[in-house]
């Protein structure tokens, strides 16, 4: 559930260390929030989280791994886009804060929940064959805030997602492509994908039973 060594930051966030003074960059500090791949939003800010894309020795911090200087974080603040915060990124900052959530979601891995709403919200918003190893932070927030509505109503809002994608996938029309899981699309090739390190937890389970 995290990034990993991608760096992601909030401009407004790095120019306020910047405003404490001292030598260039050396007060920038890096949130944990940044770190959870399913934030998008800053919390202190409302706006999206700016990515370079690149990725950094695990050990170096945040003053070396964003080289920007103030006035090139002054253009990135002054051009960014707001945003509210997802549902889904709400409900995983308060967990970590040891707050209570839906009751499906709380019976899940945290990493589970998440990424089980956001491919749900993914396949539902941009289609069956959603392309989602090339989709933007802005389209991730987009997936998470319409997962959100059906995964928070536990198994009976899942049920009611899958029946949607169902419903808005294109009719086979020829034998080959009549696969398994072929009305789930990226849906179905996610959660059938077996992995040593992930578990995709409850929602495999619903989706076979449909």
């Amino acid at each position: 559930m995290l990034v990993g060594r991608l760096t992601r930051f909030c401009p407004k966030c790095l120019l306020a260390d910047d405003a404490k003074g001292g030598r260039p960059r050396s007060q920038r500090r890096e949130h944990l929030a940044w770190r959870l791949a399913a934030v998008h939003v800053c919390p202190t800010h409302n706006i999206f989280l700016i990515s370079d894309n690149l990725t950094a020795a695990g050990l170096q911090d945040l003053s070396s791994r964003v080289q920007l200087c103030t006035k090139g974080l002054q253009v990135l603040s002054d051009h960014s886009e707001t945003a509210t915060p997802s549902p889904l990124q709400a409900y995983l900052l308060g967990r970590i804060a040891g707050e209570k959530g839906p009751d499906w979601l709380d019976g899940q891995a945290m990493d589970q929940a998440a990424r089980a709403t956001e491919m749900l919200g993914a396949v539902l918003e941009f289609g069956y064959r959603a392309d989602i190893d090339n989709m933007s932070i802005e389209n991730w927030h987009r997936a998470a805030c319409v997962g959100w509505e059906y995964t928070s109503g536990g198994e009976p809002g899942v049920k009611t997602a899958f029946r949607l994608i169902q419903a808005d996938t294109p009719t086979v029309t020829h034998v080959e492509n009549r696969r398994p899981g072929y009305r789930f699309g990226r849906l179905y090739h996610w959660l059938a994908l077996k992995t040593n390190h992930e578990d995709r937890g409850p929602i495999r389970y619903l989706l076979r039973k449909s």
